[in-house]
């Protein structure tokens, strides 16, 4: 949260934590306003060991509702050696 906020705050954006239905990322709908989740989710997978995040570029329409949606490395640990999950966010 802090990592969007960080970047709200130099975009002229408004950041919110919203519920999520927990339909799967990529389900068909609107990509920016629906009701079921918000315009950018965050999830956690078991990503390759060289990988410590994913983010999907914010093309409605390339990724649909994947728009802008980042996907954190749930293998790795963001404890700070050598990564912090404050950095890794900032970045995707």
């Amino acid at each position: 949260l802090r990592a969007y906020q960080t970047w709200s705050r130099h975009a002229n954006l408004s950041v919110a934590v919203v519920p999520d239905s927990g339909d799967p990322l990529g389900t068909p709908g609107r990509w920016q306003g629906d009701e079921r989740f918000g315009d950018v989710r965050i999830a956690a997978a078991d990503l390759q060991s060289s990988v410590l995040a994913v983010g999907t570029a914010a093309d409605p329409g390339l990724a649909g509702t994947r728009a802008g949606d980042v996907i954190l490395n749930s293998g790795f640990r963001f404890d700070g050696s050598p990564y912090d999950l404050f950095t890794v966010a900032l970045h995707e």
